[in-house]
């Protein structure tokens, strides 16, 4: 499913309360959902978002080439925790 609406650079962390909320009713309905945020997101918000995400345990999060690609510490601590835990890359 689209993890979000667009989402600026930095935004308030309250509005990647909605795709939590949207993976939690999924998951109380007995089903799995993988989240894609293709363009949707930046590095800043798709990392706070991937951690929000963590207890719920998606069954993938995806993400463009330009967010798992790492250039800085920051960046490869979330290729990391993608590689290690829930995300793909196409």
């Amino acid at each position: 499913m689209n993890a979000t609406e667009d989402i600026g650079w930095l935004d308030d962390a309250a509005v990647l309360d909605a795709t939590v909320e949207r993976l939690k009713i999924v998951k109380n309905l007995g089903l799995n959902a993988g989240l894609d945020f293709h363009g949707r997101l930046h590095r800043p918000m798709a990392k706070q978002l991937a951690k929000a995400l963590e207890p719920y345990r998606p069954l993938f999060i995806e993400v463009s080439q330009d967010l798992y690609a790492y250039r800085s510490r920051e960046n490869t601590d979330f290729a990391i925790t993608c590689r290690s835990q829930f995300c793909k890359t196409s």
